[in-house]
């Protein structure tokens, strides 16, 4: 049986942060519905591998780690690696196979 943790137990959160936090969420789908969108248009070769509607676990894992904290995720990782700070200009550069992207253009997708 799982047990529920009372609301009162929880440590207080601020406002600041709950924002931060749903705007990590948003950005993390916002990029996977463009990423979507130019496989579907055919403009990006290969296959993606989205994790639409798990914004906040990505967001929620990232924001307990620390900044030295290495994090391995699925080969759904795009939403954990811009969690973690990764820019979105580098992932999409990565997955478009470019040498500006995060993995120098050579782990696409998968592994970012």
């Amino acid at each position: 049986m799982i047990s529920r943790i009372p609301m009162s137990s929880l440590p207080p959160t601020s406002p600041d942060v709950l924002l931060g936090l749903y705007r990590s969420m948003i950005r993390t789908r916002c990029f996977e519905e463009t990423v979507y969108n130019l496989f579907v248009t055919e403009a990006m070769q290969g296959t993606v591998h989205l994790s639409t509607g798990q914004e906040g676990v990505s967001t929620g894992v990232c924001a307990a780690l620390r900044g030295e904290d290495y994090l391995v995720p699925s080969f759904r990782g795009h939403g954990e690696y811009l969690a973690k700070g990764g820019s979105a200009r580098s992932a999409m550069a990565e997955i478009f196979a470019k040498a500006t992207g995060c993995g120098k253009g050579m782990s696409g997708s998968m592994h970012l």
